[in-house]
């Protein structure tokens, strides 16, 4: 968590492409969980027998289901691009210069917990 906070610290000009990053992380991942709920309402009503008057809403969710998979790519990428995007203009200013040593060091460390 020191290190998150000490790049956000340092990188003030790209806070606002670090907060989109991390918003679009969390939507990414909501919808991530969503989605079997869906999936799962879908199978119940395959499995139970399909009415007439349900096929409508077995599209509907289907609809739903490729909007939310759709979103996911945009965030997927949005999240990918202004991530490295800040990272990178970060590191070629100067403002973070962490070594390979440092981020080694702290996987042993890690792992050994």
């Amino acid at each position: 968590m020191n290190i998150l906070r000490k790049i956000y610290q340092k990188c003030k000009k790209y806070r606002g492409l670090i907060i989109l990053s991390t918003f679009c992380v969390l939507l990414y991942t909501a919808l991530g969980l969503i989605a079997p709920m869906f999936v799962r309402e879908i199978v119940s009503m395959i499995t139970n027998g399909i009415n007439p008057d349900k096929t409508g809403r077995v599209i509907m969710i289907g609809g739903i289901l490729l909007g939310a998979y759709i979103l996911r790519a945009l965030l997927r990428f949005t999240y990918g691009y202004y991530g490295h995007k800040a990272a990178s203009d970060c590191r070629k200013r100067g403002k973070i210069n962490f070594k390979t040593s440092y981020f080694a060091a702290r996987i042993k460390k890690d792992v050994k917990k």
